[in-house]
């Protein structure tokens, strides 16, 4: 069935009182097989809101309906293998997605690409807190593209209000050439989906930021994947949790956790898969001392603590693609302390 994108036909602008800093916008929405009217309120600022308002009326049964699309752009990052002959490190809009589930548990995917592979990966949810499309690699020495300022590039977030109790979050990834396409797609498909005839109502927030605001747990922060030493048939994956994510003034006196009782906890989707070695390393001070003129030391900084959770698969010759987990549990407590890393690996080669 081929895919229809409905159109906005026509606009109307409400006029803003004078002391407003709020846009209200009306449209509506014409298609073959739908037909609808939005109310979009705009708030600007340091953190831009839009309320999207919404009824739609199918004219005709529909394979499947997304709603709250949006969509950004990832050609490579550091665990991006083979990569392109690109003077930069990394070429991304977006390097991450982040859900908030009903229970507040986080779980965190790294966006990849392969060229000549597409991926598709479904999320079936409930009650969902939020999910979003997030910029977490700050540093400008990870891009070096002063033009495209790769590293300032904001996140997006949406927060359902109404209409988003049970569906399915479609995360899609395209290959592309280069960085000129939007090949990352966001989008929520709702179960059970509209009936034809009947008006469907729901409400979302986006929400355009620089960050998240911090969880309290550990944050995802770098995934590497590679080949452990004259092992070529076995894989290695690395990944950086920190917390706080980034440098901060320090507030207080914060302290760095006792790691003594953490274990990172990974999981497989086949069970053929053998895990044959897991652990965890301490990355902060390394961290701490790669600041120049010894930044990270300084009285009135809090540097991140940042613990690098490992593990070694033997996939077998039949595995070619798996779905992995990790995320980090105290011992001593029961509690997890990190969000959960999820990863869908395909082998290349």
């Amino acid at each position: 069935m081929a895919e229809e994108f409905p159109d906005f036909r026509e606009f109307y602008l409400e006029k803003p009182a004078k002391d407003s800093n709020t846009l209200v916008a009306h449209a509506l929405l014409e298609g073959e097989s739908v037909a609808g009217a939005y109310k979009f309120t705009v708030t600007p600022g340091e953190e831009t809101v839009m309320d999207v308002e919404a009824e739609l009326t199918l004219r005709r049964p529909v394979q499947q309906l997304g709603l709250a699309p949006f969509s950004s752009m990832f050609w490579f990052g550091e665990n991006t293998h083979p990569r392109p002959y690109d003077f930069r490190p990394e070429v991304h809009d977006s390097d991450g997605f982040l859900m908030e589930l009903g229970s507040g548990n986080l779980h965190y995917r790294p966006l990849e690409h392969t060229e000549g592979q597409f991926r598709h990966c479904v999320f079936t949810m409930e009650n969902p807190r939020s999910w979003a499309l997030v910029q977490r690699d700050r540093s400008f020495s990870s891009y070096q593209d002063v033009e495209a300022a790769y590293h300032n590039r904001p996140s997006v977030k949406v927060e359902p209000v109404s209409g988003f109790s049970n569906g399915k979050l479609h995360l899609i990834e395209m290959p592309t050439i280069d960085e000129t396409n939007d090949n990352v797609i966001l989008v929520w498909e709702p179960a059970p989906g509209p009936e034809v005839g009947k008006p469907f109502q729901f409400h979302y927030r986006l929400k355009w930021m620089r960050d998240p605001a911090p969880s309290g747990l550990f944050t995802v922060r770098d995934t590497r994947l590679g080949n452990p030493v004259q092992k070529p048939d076995e894989v290695l994956v690395a990944i950086d949790f920190a917390k706080p994510l980034a440098p901060e003034k320090k507030v207080g006196e914060p302290k760095w956790d006792d790691i003594t009782t953490y274990k990172p906890i990974v999981t497989v989707n086949q069970p053929g898969v053998k895990i044959l070695h897991v652990g965890l390393s301490d990355m902060s001070m390394a961290n701490v001392d790669a600041l120049p003129a010894g930044l990270g030391r300084s009285p009135d900084i809090h540097m991140p603590q940042v613990l690098r959770a490992f593990f070694v698969l033997d996939p077998g010759k039949d595995v070619r693609d798996l779905d992995m987990t990790c995320e980090l549990l105290d011992e001593k407590t029961g509690k997890i302390v990190s969000e959960r890393w999820l990863y869908y690996w395909k082998k290349t080669h």
